[in-house]
């Protein structure tokens, strides 16, 4: 059974950003991953042709759905309709939240708050099922969106009811940051994917968040 976001989150939890595909080991290293006890894996791809996406989208959904986990795609609402994912990931240059409802009215939403509360609030208001805010720290994946500071969660924490996601440069070194701030959970791409062993880092970030 997949575990859900929705409907009271007693621990924080971990959301695996995979790197655009390079070659068959992003499989071995998400199914590390998901042998360590990641929460959702989301699927992030800016180069690929829809084809390739598509392709490998869909190997990641059968692995999560095996694994009992979340599988979301990032950005690309039709590719996470037609694999059957869970959900999609969508920023400020994606498709529009409402558009997505419509259109695709099994898909469960993300969005990207940056660093911004008044986008938050708007994203929930949509209909977002969940929003992210960050980047926390220098990440190259999100470089040209400007740092936030880890408390900016303190500005609209008691006017959300949806789960809020840190993201941005989080690794085994500072997740424990996030412990108390009242976050719902961390998303992590590089720590985890750029690491030979993924299962063992998604248990140090466990560790550091619980």
């Amino acid at each position: 059974m997949e575990r859900s976001l929705l409907g009271g989150i007693e621990t924080m939890i971990i959301c695996a950003i995979t790197p655009g595909f390079r070659g068959e080991s992003i499989f071995d290293k998400v199914q590390s991953a998901l042998k360590g006890g990641i929460d959702m894996l989301q699927y992030r791809e800016k180069e690929a042709d829809n084809m390739i996406a598509e392709r490998v989208a869909a190997k990641l959904n059968r692995m999560c759905k095996e694994a009992g986990t979340q599988f979301y795609v990032d950005d690309r609402a039709d590719v996470a309709f037609r694999v059957g994912a869970y959900g999609v990931h969508v920023g400020k240059d994606d498709m529009p939240v409402g558009m997505i409802r419509k259109k695709y009215k099994n898909l469960h939403i993300g969005g990207s708050a940056y660093c911004n509360p008044g986008l938050a609030m708007e994203l929930q208001y949509q209909g977002c099922d969940y929003v992210a805010f960050g980047s926390m720290f220098h990440t190259e994946t999100k470089k040209d969106y400007g740092l936030c500071t880890p408390e900016i969660i303190n500005l609209v924490r008691g006017r959300m009811n949806i789960p809020i996601l840190a993201i941005g440069g989080i690794n085994t070194e500072n997740a424990h940051i996030f412990r108390n701030l009242g976050y719902d959970g961390i998303a992590v791409s590089s720590a985890i994917f750029s690491s030979a062993d993924p299962e063992t880092i998604v248990h140090s970030l466990r560790e550091s968040i619980s």
